[in-house]
């Protein structure tokens, strides 16, 4: 038997698409594995504060309690690791979760890391959806309510189903 497959198709669709906007002296950054990125514009030898949205596809039966257990293990590998808040809340406007707190990068410091996350339904499939903000302890102060806004205010789009001929 003999077929073929395509990516984007119904039975492989596109991954979920995500917007999110960002104020002045940040700007957009393309990197391997990220779906999308923003840095706060800095001087340079100082550390970049950062939005960063992943998305990873995952079996049709994968939960938020699965995505909520993977993220409590990534976290207890960050060295000196101190969580600050946890909750349950929307998150692209579906359930999800979110949590705050703070470790020590070897090169930077004491880092903040604020961390958002949702399952977004898709046919055959689900997405894991995890957007996270990091800036350097110093800079908290200065850039903390802009990293909670952008992941607060992070949007679905919906996606095209293009199949090229």
């Amino acid at each position: 038997m003999s077929g073929r497959v395509t990516n984007p198709s119904d039975a492989f669709p596109p991954s979920v698409g995500i917007s999110l906007d960002y104020p002045d002296g940040w700007e957009p950054l393309a990197g391997a594995g990220v779906h999308l990125a923003v840095v706060r514009i800095m001087p340079p030898g100082e550390f970049r504060p950062n939005v960063v949205a992943t998305v990873k596809r995952m079996d049709a039966a994968f939960t938020l309690d699965s995505a909520v257990q993977q993220l409590h293990a990534k976290l207890a590998t960050l060295p000196e690791y101190e969580q600050h808040t946890e909750e349950r809340r929307q998150v692209l406007g579906a359930a999800g979760f979110a949590a705050e707190g703070e470790y020590t990068h070897p090169q930077a410091g004491s880092l903040a890391i604020v961390t958002a996350m949702t399952v977004v339904s898709r046919p055959n499939a689900v997405d894991l959806v995890e957007i996270s903000g990091t800036c350097a302890a110093g800079q908290v102060e200065d850039v903390i309510e802009d990293i909670r806004g952008m992941l607060t205010g992070a949007r679905i789009e919906k996606t095209a189903l293009v199949v090229a001929r």
